[in-house]
């Protein structure tokens, strides 16, 4: 370990941290999604070298995870996958793509190129009504599980940095969401490593080892939500408001330990009343609901956990806005016949309130298409909603 640098000792101490020395030890493969940009090749290379230092070079055949080549300690093989979006041109996007498959050729990595059909991350975002930035999210996170499956990588890296948590915290607190307390380091398989990390640090390492990396032309365009905050909000609070990161990140954490608190309270309280800690409403028909009964014995802050969770089992595609769980989570003090957001409707009757998912019917102003596969186009057509990968 003498060998590694101030940089890569820092992650290698995330990184067991994130997992925990038992299931560290138990781990074979650690897979890392890599997109060419600095974060990411910064962590690619970091882990490439702490694997080395710790098997002291060796390509010879390596024990199981957890057990020790000769006396030196052994590191998970190391699988890496990069995901073309197809939402820049292609030069572009293939071209990230190659140059990220040619830098795991020189580190000694697998790489997997998975490649998301041209248009698709924008009919998508038309669908979801949640835009484009997440509708490509949506469909990396389907690319990972399937190479987690391939690869049978344990865990996967991401390489979200300090910079990100501060953008995603400000985006949140932006668009009045519950989730204000930023990224998580870990989620189930995912891991981030570099959260402590600082974009300037991560490209100092990059410069002080002489490795390269790929800038996305589309981090210069302003139409995205996070580039907005990214390139005009963070520059504008850097120069007015002196110490606001530590801050933002401070609060950010505090909001963290409360979420948890909120869960731990609500599952207490659902015990309590003889429900499930993982209660999220009683199947009622195509919905949900609630009684009064167990609405009275919660507070609001409660209520409205619930009514998030509810929202989750029903499959709600679109952010639900806070003003309607606002107004159901006064019920039944306050009452209220019926209300619609986001797809889903909630309605009170005698002393239940239920939610049920709303399916959106097309109008005659245009919401069909008519689809038509590739070859047929003159002997069938169905009417229905555009779907991913559809062909008009």
């Amino acid at each position: 370990m003498g060998d590694l640098t101030a940089f890569e000792e820092k992650l290698f101490d995330s990184l067991k941290k994130l997992i925990g020395p038992e299931e560290f030890g138990r781990t074979k493969v650690l897979g890392a999604a890599v997109s060419g940009g600095a974060d990411s090749v910064s962590l690619l290379c970091a882990l490439a070298k702490i694997k080395e230092g710790l098997e002291g070079g060796s390509k010879k055949e390596l024990p199981e995870a957890g057990q020790k080549a000769k006396g030196r300690p052994f590191f998970p093989k190391i699988v890496c996958v990069t995901v073309d979006h197809s939402i820049r041109p292609e030069e572009e996007s293939s071209g990230d793509a190659a140059f990220v498959k040619s830098l795991c050729q020189k580190l000694g990595v697998e790489c997997a190129v998975k490649k998301i059909e041209r248009g698709a991350v924008e009919r998508l975002a038309a669908q979801r009504g949640k835009g484009v930035e997440e509708a490509a999210r949506f469909l990396r996170y389907q690319k990972f599980e399937g190479f987690a499956k391939e690869s049978g990588a344990q865990f996967i890296c991401l390489a979200h940095n300090q910079n990100d948590a501060l953008e995603t915290l400000l985006m949140r607190f932006l668009q009045g969401s519950s989730a204000a307390y930023g990224i998580a380091a870990r989620r189930e398989k995912y891991l981030r490593p570099l959260l402590d990390f600082s974009r300037e640090q991560i490209e100092e390492y990059l410069r002080s080892q002489k490795i390269d990396w790929r800038t996305d032309a589309t981090n210069s365009d302003n139409k995205y939500f996070r580039n907005k905050a990214r390139n005009l909000l963070i520059p504008f609070l850097d120069q007015n408001f002196e110490g606001w990161k530590k801050a933002l990140l401070a609060g950010g954490e505090k909001a963290l330990f409360e979420d948890g608190a909120v869960e731990a309270f609500l599952e207490d309280r659902l015990l309590a009343a003889g429900k499930s800690p993982d209660f999220f409403g009683e199947e009622d028909g195509e919905g949900l609901s609630f009684s009064a009964g167990l609405f009275k014995s919660l507070p609001v802050a409660l209520r409205q956990r619930l009514l998030y969770r509810a929202a989750g089992k029903l499959g709600l595609e679109e952010r639900l806005p806070y003003s309607f769980v606002r107004t159901v989570s006064f019920w039944p003090e306050k009452d209220f016949k019926k209300t619609l957001a986001a797809g889903l409707e909630a309605s009170s009757k005698k002393d239940k309130v239920f939610l049920k998912k709303i399916k959106k019917e097309a109008t005659e102003s245009g919401f069909f298409d008519i689809i038509v596969g590739k070859n047929d186009a003159e002997s069938s057509y169905v009417l229905r909603s555009r779907a991913v990968g559809d062909e008009l």
